[in-house]
């Protein structure tokens, strides 16, 4: 081979050589320059971090805390808010209740004048108070009405037999009057009082199924008096019997003279029960009760035997010539 081909065959190897060298050190010096990018990046995220945590710090360290005061006009802020909604709330169920306070109300009126002695209006405090009181401006409107054992006096005080308590409901008269509670003297049956509470609620229950929502107020109480009424003048009927019964069981004791008693003197005694014998001689059904009250009106002992027992027969004489 020629010398000149060598000499162009190694001149061009040095070049590649070169090349290659200076390639690489390019490839070093951009690694170099990337780190060098990413420990300024690392080192600005670092330099941020610290920055927010400084002025995170320096927020804490500046902002004043909430005091007592602060907290108490937030309070009253807060219940300054609540008072006017609930404020608001009222005005907007007054309108909506307005018509049922009037129709409620007059029909109180009417049951105050036309029962003056028997009706009491109750504030809203839940005392009773007198039959010239105010009606209350709202709801609840809650009367009683008081029922007297004589109804011809007009001292219910000292003749107080019970009262029922009745309350006009918001909604009134579309929604029936209610018996809140009733009382009554000791000498009242149960049965009495149930049965006048259950004719004011059938009355004003058929005030609203029936007549679609009437003014029932003076209804209710006629009921409940006409209820009270017919009791006492039952009992009246019934005491009265009672005295003229006893009148004469008494008068036909006395004047029975006729009627002698004879108790044995020997005792029949059966385990724990002692018996004793008494017989008499009757002539009539009617002298056989007579005898009988006389008895035991007549020995506290035999009013409280356990089983006192009679028998009686009358023996009649036939002729044998018949």
């Amino acid at each position: 081979m020629p010398k000149n081909e060598d000499n162009h065959t190694i001149e061009n190897k040095t070049k590649k050589n070169k090349r290659n060298n200076y390639n690489h050190g390019r490839k070093r010096s951009q690694k170099k320059n990337d780190k060098s990018a990413v420990g300024e990046k690392v080192e600005s995220i670092s330099r941020d971090n610290e920055k927010k945590t400084t002025l995170r710090a320096s927020a804490n360290e500046y902002t004043p805390s909430t005091t007592v005061l602060d907290t108490e006009l937030l309070h009253s802020a807060e219940n300054s808010l609540h008072e006017e909604e609930k404020e608001d709330d009222s005005e907007m169920e007054r309108e909506k209740y307005q018509e049922s306070y009037e129709r409620a109300s007059a029909d109180l009126e009417i049951l105050t004048a036309a029962y003056p002695e028997e009706i009491n209006i109750v504030d809203n405090d839940e005392h009773v108070s007198d039959t010239d009181a105010i009606i209350p401006s709202w709801f609840p409107l809650v009367f009683t009405l008081s029922f007297s054992m004589d109804p011809s006096s007009n001292d219910f005080s000292s003749q107080f037999g019970a009262n029922i308590t009745i309350e006009f409901p918001k909604g009134y008269p579309a929604k029936a009057l209610s018996v809140v509670s009733y009382r009554s003297s000791h000498i009242v049956p149960k049965e009495v009082i149930e049965k006048i509470v259950s004719c004011v609620k059938n009355t004003a229950s058929e005030a609203v199924e029936v007549y679609g929502g009437e003014e029932c107020g003076l209804q209710c109480c006629a009921a409940a008096l006409d209820c009270w009424n017919e009791w006492i003048e039952e009992s009246r009927i019934s005491e009265s019997q009672t005295k003229d019964l006893v009148s004469q069981i008494q008068q036909d004791i006395q004047n029975d003279d006729d009627i002698n008693w004879i108790s044995s003197e020997n005792l029949l005694v059966d385990r724990k029960s002692t018996f004793q014998a008494h017989i008499c001689v009757v002539d009539s059904d009617d002298m056989v009760r007579k005898a009988v009250n006389k008895l035991i009106d007549g020995s506290s002992k035999i009013q409280r035997a356990t089983h006192n027992m009679f028998a009686y027969r009358f023996i009649e004489n036939i002729d044998e010539d018949r």
